[in-house]
């Protein structure tokens, strides 16, 4: 239900800063379908990508294992725009 509108969050890109709190729950939310997810994780690298609550959040979901492609995304992801943040978590 909320993937199209994450999807319209990401067109906005920057616009769409004041979203990036309730990306970061959606990206965190494991009962969310991971298609749903890994858009919220591409969303917050065009809205506010080095923000620390962003950077915290792909931390948190490098770690997932529920679904593998949101594990593997948030550390692509991470290690992209933080790499010492990544370094950091063992990524």
């Amino acid at each position: 239900m909320r993937y199209r509108p994450v999807g319209a969050l990401h067109e906005l890109g920057p616009k769409a800063k004041l979203a990036v709190p309730v990306l970061s729950e959606i990206v965190l939310n494991t009962t969310e379908p991971e298609a749903t997810r890994n858009w919220a994780i591409k969303t917050l690298v065009v809205t506010l990508p080095g923000t620390q609550e962003a950077v915290e959040t792909r931390v948190t979901a490098s770690a997932e294992d529920v679904y593998y492609g949101v594990r593997q995304l948030a550390r692509e992801q991470l290690r992209k725009i933080d790499s010492e943040a990544a370094d950091a978590a063992g990524i």
